[in-house]
């Protein structure tokens, strides 16, 4: 995890997942200058790369335009934001969650993002 101080940032607490497509990999959460950032276990990685090569997009402009930001607000305590968010979404995304999302992306060569967090 890496925490950055910068001259302008949002006025609200910001919370951000960095997804390439239905595969999140970074949790970013900023404040004013304040920034904490996080990368998710290797799986998510790993499982970016088997999707976009089984897709035909590795190292194509295509697969940096598959790359999405959604921010929510969050509370003040960044660090504590950004931990509580790796930690759900690797509970939510175990590896054959990951696998799965591959082999159907694979298959369709097309993805939609998730929703936010799941409420039910």
């Amino acid at each position: 995890m890496s925490v950055r101080r910068r001259s302008a940032g949002p006025a609200e607490p910001q919370l951000s997942v960095i997804w390439w497509r239905d595969i999140p990999t970074q949790v970013v959460a900023s404040h004013g200058g304040h920034t904490v950032r996080a990368e998710l276990p290797a799986r998510f990685t790993a499982a970016v790369d088997r999707a976009a090569m089984r897709a035909g997009l590795a190292g194509s402009e295509d697969y940096l335009a598959q790359w999405d930001r959604r921010a929510r607000p969050c509370g003040d305590d960044l660090q504590a934001e950004v931990d509580a968010e790796v930690a759900d979404l690797a509970d939510r995304y175990p590896s054959s969650r990951l696998t799965e999302i591959v082999n159907d992306q694979a298959a369709h060569r097309t993805a939609t993002h998730p929703a936010a967090k799941d409420t039910a």
